[in-house]
């Protein structure tokens, strides 16, 4: 996006029916969760379990985008096809206000049945090792060994990238919960996998979100401060790149995955991604469906 296309003559405030909105999505992420949300603790040995841990974000992810402006604005197949086209990097997003760059773990509010308050720290891929299943569909050729340490190879370099964007987004953002959100917001209506038709609304919310986060930056740089605020707002549409890059290797390892090993949920969020090889289309329908996950 150019910047002309943002930078008025004026200083504008940020829309204030936008941002108690957004404070309210915050609100919700980072609200405690309950013990029925069964937050995943252990360390994950599988590649299995560590795609089940992303059920319970998935749940509060949709929660998040039906408070956001916009979303119930659009049809609900449309709705469903925001969230399957940016799943991965909307779960990235999310994560990230857990993120704690000092001990570089997730570290997740929990609500006891007793109603006290407590946190979990959570490890990321620490000891993930890949199964046999897996490690056979990287290459047909390879000894199995050989195939077991290039498919830890490659969890490795994922988990360095997935660190790596978890402190970008901490440098840029610091607390301002708000930037944070704004970016959530920005991905959840990126439009380009949807048909044509579809692009249209979806578009204008990204622009008004786009609209809405600069107006954001250059209020609370000051007016005389053009120069930071365009400096930060690049560098949080520059955050997208990382996202990108991680959402390919998400999609990538799923193609890995023994479904028998997941939750109905994550069997078919997952199981697009090892049909995508086999065919050219897959219905919106069957990915994140009314059946497995009610967006209405």
């Amino acid at each position: 996006m150019e910047m002309a296309s943002v930078n008025g003559p004026q200083l504008s405030n940020p829309s204030e029916e936008m941002q108690s909105a957004l404070a309210d999505c915050v609100q919700q992420i980072r609200a405690p969760f309950r013990p029925d949300e069964m937050i995943e603790t252990g360390v994950a040995e599988t590649l299995e379990q560590e795609y089940n841990r992303m059920e319970t974000c998935i749940r509060r992810i949709i929660r998040v985008a039906k408070l956001m402006p916009f979303f119930n604005n659009i049809g609900k197949s449309t709705q469903l096809g925001l969230l399957r086209a940016n799943l991965y990097g909307l779960i990235v997003l999310s994560s990230s206000f857990f993120f704690k760059r000092d001990i570089r773990k997730l570290c997740y509010p929990i609500v006891q049945a007793d109603g006290s308050l407590t946190s979990l720290k959570v490890s990321m891929l620490d000891e993930v090792t890949s199964t046999e299943q897996a490690a056979s569909r990287l290459s047909p050729s390879s000894t199995a060994s050989s195939k077991t340490h290039a498919l830890r190879a490659e969890f490795e370099l994922y988990k360095a990238n997935t660190l790596a964007a978890f402190d970008r987004l901490d440098e840029i953002t610091g607390k301002d919960d708000i930037l944070r959100v704004s970016l959530l917001a920005i991905k959840l209506f990126s439009e380009e996998a949807l048909p044509p038709e579809a692009r249209s609304n979806v578009s204008s919310a990204r622009q008004a979100y786009l609209l809405f986060l600069w107006h954001y930056l250059r209020w609370n740089n000051g007016g005389k401060k053009l120069r930071s605020a365009s400096e930060l707002f690049e560098r949080l549409l520059v955050a997208f790149i990382d996202l990108r890059t991680l959402e390919i290797r998400m999609t990538e390892f799923a193609k890995l995955l023994s479904l028998d090993g997941l939750s109905p949920l994550m069997r078919e969020v997952c199981g697009s991604s090892q049909k995508v090889t086999s065919s050219a289309s897959i219905s919106t329908g069957n990915i994140l469906s009314n059946s497995s996950y009610p967006i209405g």
